[in-house]
């Protein structure tokens, strides 16, 4: 991957240094236009989309089969029958209070 970028590369860079002399005139002073600079921004909102498109769908494929398999663990795992035994019923306790009890004193005054 990385050596076909970089033939890329330098083909672009090769093809920069002969060809672009001949295509441009020593007499042009005018430089760009806007009109000039629209094809090529056209292409890479479309190659951008595109890749943008793309990876979504990717990301959107995984987490789609990770949620059936998540799923599919869920409903295996509550249909086998469990080798824990059910958890007893807690010994009931008296809630504990807010406020302390008042202390009663030994003739039964407070």
């Amino acid at each position: 991957m990385i050596v076909v970028a970089l033939l890329a590369l330098l083909a672009g860079l090769a093809a920069n240094r002969w060809l672009r002399p001949r295509l441009v005139n020593a007499a042009d002073d005018e430089g760009m236009a806007v009109k000039d600079l629209v094809g090529p921004l056209l292409t890479m909102t479309v190659l951008l989309l595109s890749f943008v498109l793309v990876t979504a769908n990717g990301s959107y494929g995984k987490a789609e089969v990770a949620a059936r398999g998540e799923a599919r663990a869920w409903t295996s795992s509550s249909r086998q029958p469990s080798t824990h035994p059910p958890p007893s019923a807690p010994a009931s306790k008296p809630a504990p209070s807010a406020t302390p009890a008042p202390s009663v004193s030994r003739n039964g005054r407070p």
